[in-house]
């Protein structure tokens, strides 16, 4: 074991790395009665029954990550979603077992599940009728990561009518239309967070009606319709965007980037890597003598990275 780590009631577990002595470990703090966070990611020997023995000593769990726990299936899964009453984080990314058997377990929690955040990137399994049935059954939820899961339009329809308050989004590398991003920006409101890197299939039209998500704070692109008018229709005039990555965005110029930074008034953070037609003697010029509140600019393939001081490469 490398690392064992215990605040109150608060416990991380790691076990051993590739290479080292694999022999699986039972610690006794993991069934105390009390524990209400635990941290299994990459624990390669935790097993199906070892899971379920945990869920039913420790009724009072409330964030529980398993990511990258292999050896899982369904019926541990099944067991946490519908046995934790408590549940608020669950990280289920990597793993193969996560289908529509799994949210209708959701379904099962007397009163309702209180799930608050599930991040499910790369789980293979997951299609749109488990999405479906997520929403359904954990409707308060207001954090979803679904990065890299084959996923299609209607999940976005099944997000925007029954998450009403989700205001953290990961949607990185799904192959949604610009179908799928209207009924996010129409129906998500409360929608803080958004990720749509390499959305490959999402048009400049698409990328018009996020302009409708007043309350949005961080917002990260990476696509080539990506364009200045986007830009300058997501901002608006009252935008309370902290943080704009628009890396290798090639179809900006220096016009979306100084509307950037003209109109987000609270920004502190703006990426744009790749998108060396920047004038960064002018970007740095108007971020260190009219925004004090703007902390840095990064970009890549240029001569300078543009902050609060400039300094050469």
């Amino acid at each position: 074991m490398e690392e064992m780590s215990m605040k109150g009631i608060k416990l991380r577990i790691c076990v051993p790395q590739k290479g080292k002595k694999n022999t699986p470990i039972i610690i006794p703090i993991l069934f105390h009665p009390t524990l209400k966070y635990l941290n299994l990611e990459s624990c390669i020997h935790l097993t199906d029954d070892l899971l379920i023995s945990i869920v039913k000593h420790c009724p009072l769990l409330q964030s529980l990550y398993l990511r990258g726990c292999y050896r899982l299936t369904e019926k541990s899964i099944t067991v946490v979603a519908s046995g934790l009453v408590n549940l608020r984080t669950l990280g289920l990314e990597s793993l193969k077992c996560v289908s529509i058997k799994t949210m209708q377990s959701f379904g099962n929690i007397p009163g309702g599940s209180k799930l608050n955040q599930i991040e499910m990137r790369y789980c293979t399994d997951l299609n749109d009728a488990a999405i479906q049935t997520l929403c359904t059954n954990a409707p308060s939820l207001t954090s979803l990561s679904i990065k890299s899961c084959p996923l299609t339009n209607e999940s976005m329809k099944s997000i925007s009518g029954s998450l009403r308050n989700i205001t953290v989004l990961d949607l990185q590398s799904l192959q949604i239309t610009d179908e799928g991003i209207n009924a996010i920006a129409y129906g998500c409101q409360a929608l803080e967070y958004i990720d749509l890197r390499d959305c490959s299939e999402i048009s400049e039209q698409g990328y018009f009606s996020l302009g409708e998500l007043k309350s949005l704070s961080v917002m990260l692109f990476r696509s080539d319709q990506v364009t200045d008018e986007s830009v300058s229709r997501i901002i608006g005039t009252d935008s309370k965007l902290k943080g704009i990555e628009l890396d290798n965005c090639p179809l900006i110029s220096d016009q979306s980037i100084l509307r950037v930074l003209k109109g987000c008034k609270l920004l502190q953070y703006l990426s744009v890597g790749g998108c060396d037609t920047f004038a960064a003697v002018k970007i740095f010029s108007y971020t260190s003598t009219v925004r004090t509140a703007f902390r840095r600019v990064y970009w890549y393939n240029a001569d300078a990275y543009v902050g609060d001081d400039l300094i050469e490469h």
